[in-house]
């Protein structure tokens, strides 16, 4: 089966589906992301990461920022 071929059977799955299929694919990369992320990434993401420590409840739980993402805001 091709890479398209996949893809378009994924887009005939409900939302739903789609999300979880996303959510098991990351799951599989594992956790060694030596070679997945670039410096700049693993820096912005450490950034972030700390940001996030400093200051826990900035932000929004995600399903909120999910419905505001859809709703187009």
């Amino acid at each position: 089966m091709t890479k398209n071929a996949i893809l378009e059977a994924a887009q005939q799955l409900p939302l739903k589906e789609q999300e979880t299929l996303v959510q098991e694919l990351v799951d599989g990369f594992g956790t060694d992301t030596e070679d997945f992320f670039t410096p700049e990434e693993k820096a912005e993401i450490d950034r972030r990461l700390d940001a996030m420590a400093a200051d826990p409840n900035r932000g929004i739980p995600w399903e909120q920022a999910k419905e505001e993402i859809r709703r187009g805001r």
